[in-house]
């Protein structure tokens, strides 16, 4: 068979059952051929977030497959074809995605490596990147690991370990101001302090929290070691903090500490950039569900408390009566009578208690305005929002704000 041959059987070995995409280029970055459908706005992706780059820069350094992250949290992994040492092809494979992608993600990484005032993509660009993104199935590290030793198998007829790969991280971050670092810093310590929180309380309304922390922080600012030895070590002492908090939460040390032990070997055990951001989010979400465990209410019945857990994971959706009861298994009547009889609240109150305990993580976390927060929260209005809010916590969002600051 030819090299075509054997990529074209690749490429339909690929599809089975996945959403992967090949592109091959020639040795002036030239694209030859894509199966992508979206070719445009990934073709893009691969471009303005670095990897492209990246790839051409150390292809001569490399002698098999190498994986290829950027700040916006995609992979991708190439591999070359050689002729009389020069390189004819490159065959790249992706993107996979280690979670989701947000707007405002994308817009904060795209503002990251945007120099001055050019802007390297429009915001319908970014748009259209995000349509194109949501098509794609998640793939573990794994086997993205194994789909690069095939492929170099395909180009070269070479069996090769996992070994065999390098790894690569695109790094076009502008420099920054020390102003701009030490506003920065703040950020990351308000926000690490919320999500700590949620770890102590146990509150299941974190994936959104999380998603955007990445953009907040790049980890621990270590200038020397290899990107990979920097990744893990700022997700040990990530595991090392929520840990504690979920002992400050209720968690037995007894159960804690051997579960964060087993996930820093984890970490230690792993080879590429996307398994650390698997092994993060996994561990993240398993405490704060044991401390959630720990504060379920043995009085309630089963499906009030899948209401309750609804309400909390959903704190920023316009929640319906209907859509709870739908998901307890309740009529809406049945479900509004049971739930203030288990609770001793309405359902309406708890709604307002549980956004409201989310408000207080935005407003303590983020640097959206009062008015946004009210928005993403859908209260009706910017000021039945602090009347509410007043009405729990005591002072309005503003007064709140200023003390966590000044804490």
């Amino acid at each position: 068979m030819t090299i075509d041959e054997k990529l074209e059987l690749y490429e339909g070995m690929l599809q089975c059952g996945n959403t992967v995409y090949v592109w091959q280029y020639d040795a002036d970055g030239q694209l030859l051929s894509s199966n992508c459908p979206d070719e445009a706005a990934l073709g893009g992706m691969f471009q303005v977030f670095g990897c492209k780059e990246e790839m051409y820069r150390i292809c001569d350094t490399v002698s098999g497959p190498v994986m290829l992250s950027s700040i916006l949290g995609d992979s991708w992994f190439a591999d070359f074809l050689w002729e009389d040492r020069q390189m004819k092809r490159a065959v790249v494979v992706g993107p996979f995605l280690s979670d989701s992608i947000s707007l405002r993600k994308l817009e904060e990484s795209v503002q990251k490596i945007s120099m001055g005032n050019t802007a390297v993509m429009s915001l319908s660009a970014q748009r259209e990147l995000l349509r194109a993104l949501d098509k794609i199935n998640a793939i573990i590290p794994t086997t993205q690991i194994q789909f690069a030793l095939m492929l170099h198998y395909c180009l070269t007829g070479e069996q090769i370990g996992k070994s065999g790969i390098e790894f690569a991280d695109a790094e076009i971050v502008p420099e920054q101001s020390t102003e701009r670092i030490k506003k920065d810093r703040n950020k990351v310590w308000a926000y690490e302090q919320g999500l700590m929180r949620m770890v102590r309380e146990g509150d299941l309304n974190f994936k959104q929290a999380v998603d955007n922390s990445a953009s907040i922080s790049d980890g621990i600012g270590m200038t020397s070691g290899s990107a990979m030895r920097k990744g893990k070590n700022s997700v040990i002492v990530y595991i090392s903090l929520v840990c504690r908090a979920a002992i400050e939460g209720g968690l037995s040390p007894e159960v804690a500490y051997p579960l964060g032990d087993a996930y820093i070997q984890s970490v230690e055990n792993v080879t590429s950039p996307g398994e650390l951001g698997v092994i993060s989010n996994t561990m993240y979400a398993d405490f704060i569900q044991r401390v959630h465990n720990l504060r379920v209410n043995p009085n309630y019945s089963k499906p009030i408390q899948i209401a309750c857990d609804y309400i909390e994971q959903n704190a920023e959706g316009d929640l319906s009566m209907e859509a709870i009861a739908a998901r307890a298994g309740y009529s809406s009547y049945y479900l509004s009578r049971k739930f203030k009889e288990e609770v001793h609240t309405s359902i309406n109150d708890y709604i307002k208690i549980v956004k409201v305990e989310r408000a207080k993580f935005l407003l303590g976390c983020t640097q959206d305005s009062i008015q946004e927060i009210a928005e993403k929260l859908h209260f009706c209005s910017r000021s039945y929002f602090g009347e509410t809010f007043r009405k729990i916590v005591g002072c309005s969002p503003v007064e709140y704000r200023e003390k966590y600051k000044r804490g």
